[in-house]
């Protein structure tokens, strides 16, 4: 059997067309292997991102203008909360959480929130954070989040509007 294998690979060695094909395929994965380490996994020589049209911004509002800087961004946020999981962790974890959510929460555009959620936009997230939605306050959101997900189905939208609230009387 090793007799065989041997001639084999002799058979393949000996033709010049084999032995530049063998180098063309080396070559060619040398190169895959090399562009994805360069060029794909450490991007640290990109074009900053405004240039490409893309701004991006620190939850305090500092602008991050290259890839390291939203790398570095999003290795701080992930390794703030390494360690143990105990109730300090969870605590801090949830006043960062309250507190972003506080913030991000100040500004809405109520208009846009009254064109998707309705008029009763309120009262529906209030029950949402509250964890007392009904049937069909599940179905309101459904069909918001299906809405989504093929925004240029319009018909998605109108029969949002057209679910009967809890209010309504009977």
């Amino acid at each position: 059997m090793l007799r065989l294998i041997k001639s084999e690979l002799r058979k393949l060695f000996l033709s010049p067309l084999s032995l530049i094909v063998i180098v063309l395929l080396i070559g060619y994965y040398g190169y895959s292997a090399y562009d994805v380490c360069v060029n794909r996994i450490a991007p640290y020589e990109l074009h900053p991102l405004p240039s490409l049209g893309l701004s991006f911004e620190t939850a305090e509002g500092e602008p991050l203008d290259s890839k390291p800087a939203v790398n570095r961004y999003v290795h701080s946020v992930l390794s703030r909360y390494q360690g143990t999981a105990d109730m300090t962790l969870w605590q801090q974890y949830m006043e960062d959480y309250n507190k972003c959510y506080r913030r991000l929460t100040k500004d809405i555009d109520e208009p846009k929130m009254k064109e998707f959620y309705g008029e009763d936009w309120k009262e529906l997230l209030s029950r949402n954070e509250n964890g007392t939605l009904n049937e069909q306050d599940i179905a309101r959101i459904q069909t918001l989040y299906n809405a989504e997900s093929d925004p240029a189905n319009d018909s998605a939208l109108q029969e949002l509007n057209t679910i009967p609230s809890e209010n309504t009387t009977k």
